[in-house]
């Protein structure tokens, strides 16, 4: 192991290195107070504002069960030093805050080291001691990982009642240069009202709909960064609905601005994909299909910043059949923020807008009361916002890897 003691001479001590720590994102352990903290009762260094500094230090933070990886990035133009220069360290969340503090300390000044010597020559000093080898150091962690999700509605009068659930469970495989994802899911509505009297005749009111739904992907690294990837996309909707039965598979490159390891976890990216969709739908549309087979291809972009524990974001989706556009397409921009309440716990709100063309049912029996609601999917334009609570147990091999993350834009019983 490499120790890096930093020490000042007294014809040095007038002049500390000015040093900024710019707290980018967070996790459990409280690192940029510590940091913050710790330069602050150094005798060599001080704390001053970015316009002022020789040393820019980034911290960002990351949960990987019980352990927050804190990512420290210093950047400087000092004569002599590097220009970036990165340390990571692992704390355990459940040690106290000195030994947290120590550890932090101990990498701040071993990044500071590398800048200390070129701007303060005879400052530094080093002592080296041999390396603690431990079975743990040799244990990588698990690249699976599992979620379960789920959400739920309802109101109650005496004369009306509805009744929302969704659930779903998804498995992942998570590696830095590859990733592979499979779900299941669904959801169940439930609505009981009076009867409308219309004269002699009673139009009953009271409906119900179900769907289930599956979808797999994968994806691969070709370079720093462009990705390829294939998604496979699948379900079934009650006899109101629009499908008896669809699958979608699609494949196509992404290019990725940030790095799929970013620490900030960032994102900015945009997807091609092109392959085919086939449809079984429960009532003739109005092109006189009972089933359709079609080519469809589609561009999808995505941003997202994060900050401590909220993240923010939004993507872009225009999707197409591709032989004749204007029969089909959907146009749809969403807005999101993750909340993270705790390491395996996200609180997700979503806002979604889209524009679309796409053939509705022939013809539709009014006086029934399910059939006329659910035909709502061929509107020309939609608005939906959504609540979602996301329990996850992640991997824990440590590996971040968000490459090919545009296709969970798509719906997996969307139009296309």
């Amino acid at each position: 192991m490499l120790a890096f003691l930093l020490t000042i001479s007294a014809a040095e001590a007038s002049s500390p290195l000015r040093i900024y720590v710019d707290c980018q994102s967070s996790a459990r352990v409280d690192a940029c107070t510590y940091l913050r903290r710790s330069v602050d009762n150094h005798p060599a260094l001080t704390r001053v504002p970015r316009s002022d500094d020789q040393v820019t230090v980034q911290v960002n933070g990351t949960t990987v069960a019980l352990i927050d990886r804190i990512h420290l990035r210093y950047t400087a133009e000092i004569p002599g030093a590097p220009a970036l220069y990165e340390r990571t360290v692992e704390l355990d969340s459940r040690d106290d805050v000195d030994e947290q503090v120590a550890a932090l300390e101990a990498v701040l000044l071993q990044g500071l080291a590398v800048f200390m010597v070129q701007s303060h020559p005879g400052s530094v000093s080093v002592t080296l001691s041999v390396p603690e080898i431990s079975e743990a150091e040799d244990d990588v962690g698990s690249p699976l990982g599992v979620g379960l999700y789920a959400g739920t509605w309802g109101s109650w009068t005496e004369n009306y009642q509805n009744f929302d659930l969704w659930s779903g469970v998804y498995a992942n495989r998570t590696l830095p240069r590859s990733r592979q994802r499979v779900g299941f899911g669904g959801d169940y509505d439930l609505s009981r009202q009076p009867s409308l009297e219309l004269d002699d005749s009673s139009i009953a009111l009271d409906s119900s709909s179900y769907e289930a739904y599956a979808r797999m992907s994968f994806e691969q690294h070709l370079n720093d960064f462009w990705s390829a990837g294939a998604l496979l996309r699948g379900g079934h909707q009650d006899p109101e609905g629009q499908y008896r039965a669809t699958g979608r598979a699609h494949a196509g490159v992404s290019r990725d601005w940030f790095a799929s390891d970013d620490p900030r976890g960032n994102q900015l990216a945009l997807a091609w994909l092109i392959g085919g969709q086939y449809d079984d739908y429960n009532s003739t549309n109005a092109l006189g299909e009972q089933t359709a087979l079609f080519v469809t291809h589609m561009l999808l972009a995505t941003g997202s910043v994060r900050f401590d524990t909220q993240e923010v974001g939004t993507r872009l989706s225009l999707q197409a059949r591709l032989l004749n556009p204007l029969e089909r397409n959907v146009l749809s921009a969403n807005v999101y923020s993750r909340l993270y309440l705790g390491d395996r716990v996200d609180l997700n709100f979503s806002i979604d807008v889209t524009r679309q063309a796409i053939p509705g049912p022939a013809s539709i029996d009014m006086s029934n009361f399910e059939e006329v609601t659910r035909a709502d999917y061929a509107e020309p334009l939609q608005v939906n916002g959504y609540i979602n609570l996301d329990l996850h147990w992640d991997a824990t091999n440590g590996v971040q890897n968000n490459r090919f993350d545009v296709v969970n834009r798509l719906g997996d019983l969307s139009n296309l």
